[in-house]
């Protein structure tokens, strides 16, 4: 497994600090464009790809919605998928398919383990 390029490499070798680079990198427009120019290149040399997890923990927004359900069959659910990734996509979120046939499980996804504990479900 190779190590992934950090924000702290591409300041190192851009010769900035890694506000500079985080900055630069997300559009703020408080970076000189030569400065933001030499990030940019920095990064594309280093083939630096950004931490989606680390940015949406920083966010505390995801942007990803879950699907979750106990079967996939049928000739409608690709298409109901589809169109629901689709219509997310519109909105700049992504969707993810959670496929359990254990219904206890999909419903501990949805409603919270703490909430599954508290209330005692039992599902047959």
């Amino acid at each position: 497994m190779t190590n992934r390029i950090t924000i702290r490499e591409v300041a190192k070798e851009a010769n900035v600090s890694i506000a500079t680079v985080s900055k630069a990198l997300n559009g703020v427009n408080v970076v000189r464009p030569a400065t933001k120019e030499r990030v940019l290149a920095a990064a594309q040399r280093l083939h630096y790809v950004p931490n989606l997890m680390g940015k949406q923990l920083k966010n505390t927004k995801t942007k990803m919605l879950g699907f979750y359900t106990t079967s996939i069959k049928g000739p409608y659910f690709s298409v109901l998928v589809e169109a629901i990734a689709r219509e997310a996509e519109t909105h700049g979120y992504a969707v993810n398919v959670f496929l359990s046939t254990d219904k206890r499980v999909v419903l501990n996804r949805i409603l919270g383990g703490w909430l599954m504990a508290l209330l005692d479900l039992k599902i047959f």
